[in-house]
């Protein structure tokens, strides 16, 4: 009996330490589980050097507990190939915002230089215009002068003050020498006016001379005075025809010069316009020449004319070469405009070709998916019913279920998981085993019990035969039978309780194994929809890249073609 005691409470220090040991185990795997999910969310949130750090703590802690981190190996590789692969991405992100800063340096430089020779186009075309401008308003305001002048020439001629007008004159010829404006109309008057002025004079000495020869022929002088005021009277009708004539002369001229500088006029708005006509303007310049040269023939502003008329022709040329190469330019863009949307059309294209043969891998992969889950499934259900066989002892149909789940991961390829399910083979062999020696001492202890009643039943009656013959001895004997009897029924009481205990370990060890087979299933289930997110999650990640590979592609056709505009400009 103190043997047995003993013996027991050996047995029940063994199962507090394995309860224990089963506590502590449990611990670990929760302190593990929690710095997975902890991991799990620093990987969603893109943090994968904490996470990194997160993943191989657990890891540490499942190896202690000898817990199998295959799973957690495979999913550090893939955090730092994303890892490896975010800085990548990083890295080329940072090289395309450097090259797309340089291109836009390169266009703003471009555009400042463009629009700077414009600029500089535009105002040496303003200087030309103002300098033409301030000749010709020069010249007007010198004409006016001089024009002046001449009126108060006129003016002093008609009052017969000859010397006063021709310095009149003079003055006018000098400001109109320095414009190049003609001036023989004036050298022809102050000739006129000097040979008035001289033939006056000479007449007054003749009449002088007459009145001191002919003092004494009064009539003869007489006559000769009234000869002198006829002839007076004549030049000064002369005089005054030829001045009305000059007057005439010179608004003539006048009118023609205001209409060659309104024609000049003209021309300068038909170049003001925002798009030139050369040819309207050019036409109109020589109109005002040929006036200017039939009419007038004022050769220094003819000549200023004809010098503008050659400008204009240069300028309407490389205007027209300057439109014709905005044509080109405009019809290389249209050509390239054109190649450019028929590239997206042919890129739309291969893209839907390529979705469509992406959704029927999907499809495929779904389908072989699906078939891996029934496969899954019915190598969980094997393992279910071999469970549920072995706690019946039920052991050749176990072990055809376990076998079937066996071969079932093998070919999913499930290496950890056969690894388990061998195990659970393995136990529920030792179950077997354990059974076929209990029922082998069973039989053992049944014969042994046969043989003791036979020999019980031989001591019984061989004490019967000596109760007969000792009648004496009859209450000794009734004595050591009745404790034969109980020593026996002890026996057997013992033994049962021995088998009752040893029943209970069993099945203590049966539903521990049990309890793993259940955990292993739950973390085949949870790596398992692992397994799907992590899918799911690469599946959407490939569709954002895809589309990030799409919109790029278009930015960098339309960079490209900006390129080629550039580089046409």
């Amino acid at each position: 009996m103190k043997i047995d005691q003993k013996k027991l409470e050996q047995k029940r220090d063994q199962l507090r330490k394995r309860e224990e040991f089963q506590r502590y185990v449990e611990s670990q795997k929760e302190k593990a589980f929690d710095l997975l999910d902890r991991a799990d969310a620093l990987t969603t949130k893109g943090n994968y050097d904490e996470a990194l750090e997160k993943y191989q703590d657990a890891e540490l802690i499942l190896n202690e507990i000898q817990f199998p981190t295959e799973a957690i190996e495979e999913v550090i590789v893939q955090i730092k190939e994303k890892q490896r692969a975010r800085d990548f991405e990083r890295q080329s992100q940072l090289q395309e915002k450097i090259e797309h800063e340089q291109r836009e340096n390169y266009f703003r430089r471009y555009m400042a230089k463009r629009m700077e020779e414009e600029k500089q186009q535009l105002m040496e075309k303003k200087i030309r215009v103002e300098n033409f401008e301030a000749r010709r308003q020069s010249v007007e305001n010198k004409k006016k002068e001089a024009f002046e002048l001449l009126d108060e020439a006129e003016s002093l001629t008609q009052q017969e003050q000859f010397e006063s007008a021709i310095e009149y004159y003079k003055k006018a010829q000098l400001i109109l020498n320095q414009i190049h404006f003609p001036t023989d109309s004036i050298d022809e008057m102050i000739n006129r006016l000097m040979e008035i002025e001289e033939e006056k004079q000479k007449e007054r000495i003749k009449t002088y001379q007459r009145e001191l020869e002919h003092i004494e022929k009064e009539k003869i002088l007489k006559d000769l005075m009234e000869k002198r005021k006829a002839q007076e009277a004549e030049r000064k009708r002369a005089k005054q025809i030829a001045l009305r004539e000059r007057e005439r002369l010179i608004q003539e001229q006048k009118s023609l010069r205001e209409t060659a500088y309104s024609l000049l006029e003209k021309a300068s708005e038909f170049l003001k316009r925002r798009t030139p006509d050369y040819d309207q303007a050019i036409s109109l310049y020589v109109e005002a020449r040929d006036l200017l040269a039939e009419k007038i023939g004022w050769e220094p502003e003819i000549n200023n004319i004809d010098q503008m008329i050659q400008d204009l022709q240069e300028e309407k040329a490389n205007f027209l070469e300057r439109q014709k190469k905005e044509e080109e330019i405009e019809t290389q863009k249209e050509r390239e405009y054109k190649e450019f949307i028929d590239e997206i059309r042919q890129s739309q294209r291969e893209y839907m070709r390529q979705k469509k043969v992406r959704q029927l891998e999907l499809l495929h992969l779904k389908e072989q998916q699906d078939k891996l889950e029934e496969l899954r499934d019915a190598g969980l259900e094997y393992i279910e019913q071999g469970k549920k066989l072995a706690s019946y002892q039920r052991f050749d149909q176990a072990y055809e279920m376990l076998n079937n789940a066996l071969e079932t991961f093998r070919f999913l390829g499930w290496k950890h998981q056969i690894r388990y399910i061998r195990e659970e083979i393995a136990q529920v062999h030792e179950l077997e085993l354990q059974a076929k020696e209990k029922e082998k001492q069973f039989k053992k202890s049944q014969k042994l019990k046969e043989r003791q009643k036979r020999a019980e039943e031989f001591k019984r009656l061989k004490q019967e035969r000596e109760l007969k013959e000792t009648v004496g001895e009859v209450g000794t004997i009734t004595k050591d039978v009745s404790k034969l009897l109980e020593e026996q029924q002890i026996q057997e009481e013992i033994e049962k309780k021995q088998q009752k205990e040893q029943l209970i370990i069993q099945s203590r060890d049966f539903g521990k194994s049990m309890g793993r087979m259940i955990k292993l299933k739950e973390e085949l289930q949870s790596q398992i929809e692992d397994a799907k997110k992590r899918k799911e999650r690469e599946r959407q990640t490939r569709e954002r890249e895809q589309k990030r590979k799409e919109v790029d592609d278009i930015k960098k056709m339309l960079k490209d073609t900006a390129k080629k505009n550039k580089k046409t400009n």
